[in-house]
């Protein structure tokens, strides 16, 4: 198995960059759930998420030629880039609507954990899932049915028979324990850091 997905890993970027549709749908199906993960995390707005997702992969798939020497990683690496940016244009053009002090700090701070979220997203999907399963059951469903099944808020609230109001509550409040647990993470790693830092001095 973990030779088949080496092969994967090997060969998706080069039928990327030969046009084949079927390496776009895989590479959709793998990378759609963690870009809108990624970006509701730094702009708060599902729908929007979804929207700068789908351009990302678009953005992909137009410069599919770029994109023959890569490997699964290169190409990680250049989605989540691609989709912070965008994130950060859709956080700029509230606050040309706004024009507020308030919403010039609160994109100032999500610009400086874009960083530390693109690592986490980029490397630590599997671990996302697992912090997912560990919250309240009814949190978690609507976590899950969001970013691993892709559903909509309307599909959520069917499938769960809640009102769409109650799935953006559980779903908000689902994405703050998370980024609470990788904020205190990233803090720590920063520690660890500093403390090699002076050890090594």
């Amino acid at each position: 198995m973990k030779k088949l997905q080496t092969a994967f890993e090997e060969n998706i970027c080069a039928s990327i960059a030969l046009g084949k549709e079927e390496a776009l749908n895989a590479i959709f199906a793998e990378y759609f759930p963690r870009l809108v993960f990624f970006s509701e995390s730094l702009i708060h707005n599902r729908e929007e998420a979804r929207d700068v997702a789908q351009e990302t992969l678009m953005q992909l798939w137009r410069n599919r030629e770029r994109v023959a020497v890569w490997k699964e990683k290169h190409l990680a690496a250049y989605l989540f880039v691609v989709a912070r940016h965008k994130s950060y244009d859709y956080l700029r053009h509230l606050n040309v609507k706004a024009a507020g002090q308030e919403q010039i700090v609160a994109q100032t701070q999500v610009e400086e954990a874009g960083a530390d979220m693109t690592m986490i997203c980029q490397e630590g999907w599997e671990e996302i899932r697992r912090k997912i399963n560990r919250l309240p059951a009814p949190i978690a469903k609507v976590l899950n049915l969001t970013f691993i099944e892709g559903l909509t808020t309307e599909e959520i609230s069917t499938a769960l028979n809640m009102t769409t109001n109650l799935v953006r509550v559980k779903r908000s409040r689902g994405l703050e324990k998370l980024r609470m647990f990788f904020n205190n993470q990233s803090e720590q790693l920063s520690q660890s850091i500093l403390g090699n830092s002076v050890m090594i001095s």
